[in-house]
């Protein structure tokens, strides 16, 4: 073998070799992309100037209740903004249906949050208070927020934090009852029987004994006419149970 083939073989590179080099590489290169992202994260003009919502006028949610769920800090890189994070603080809040972030860069970085809110509904007595309820049965604050929402009594139930959504049976169809009811008199509550029928107090006090709510309608129809004919007497209970023979209950 000659001296140059001989000092060729020496100087080759082995494997390992290559493979440190490789890391000495990547580790480099690594460095360089994280000074980058300090530097980008850092950029003065890239920091969030101005916070702003949109929420409809009148509301049960102000302005300023949103821009602080939102918790976005003042000084935070305005595209490194996590907003899938700020959207879910933002539809916590009770009222909140929907909820969406918009970023502006020019003419300075700004965050724009925009809210749809829930409409109440309805609102429920349980044995642990009252609650105001939407269409979903998502609970949006306790006590009820207007007399004017149809209300029912569910008995017995567990005490519901507001934003939580109330399971109890047969809310549903209790508040489409009380709606249908309120439509032809005035009620304070809806709410079942121990037999499970459907039963109602109206804005007199009267007790409405209505049974089944098949026919609820047929049944209402009853209530005024019955009234008439008492002459003016105080009435105590009307028993809709059977339609073909109501009874009144006199105090």
């Amino acid at each position: 073998m000659s001296t140059a083939s001989r000092v060729r073989r020496r100087t080759k590179t082995s494997i390992a070799g290559r493979v440190r080099i490789f890391w000495v590489i990547a580790l480099l290169s690594a460095c360089v992309v994280a000074a980058l992202g300090v530097a980008f994260a850092n950029v003065p003009q890239l920091r969030i100037r101005s916070i702003d919502a949109n929420v409809p006028a009148g509301g049960p949610v102000t302005k300023s209740a949103v821009i602080a769920a939102a918790h976005i800090d003042p000084d935070a890189n305005l595209w490194l903004l996590n907003t899938g994070a700020i959207r879910a603080r933002l539809e916590a809040i009770p009222y909140v249906a929907s909820a969406a972030v918009h970023r502006a860069q020019f003419p300075h970085p700004a965050v724009v949050l925009d809210v749809t809110l829930r409409a109440a509904t309805g609102c429920v007595t349980t044995s642990n208070g009252t609650m105001t309820i939407d269409t979903t049965a998502r609970v949006l604050q306790t006590g009820c927020v207007s007399a004017a929402l149809p209300q029912v009594d569910i008995g017995i139930g567990p005490a519901v934090a507001p934003g939580a959504i109330l399971t109890a049976p047969d809310i549903d169809r209790l508040l489409a009852d009380a709606r249908a009811i309120g439509e032809h008199i005035p009620v304070r509550t809806v709410r079942r029987d121990r037999f499970g029928g459907l039963e109602a107090v109206d804005s007199r006090g009267v007790i409405l004994k209505f049974g089944s709510d098949a026919d609820l309608p047929a049944k209402l129809a009853l209530v005024e006419p019955i009234r008439r004919s008492a002459g003016g007497r105080p009435l105590r209970v009307i028993d809709l149970r059977t339609p073909t023979t109501p009874v009144v209950e006199f105090p």
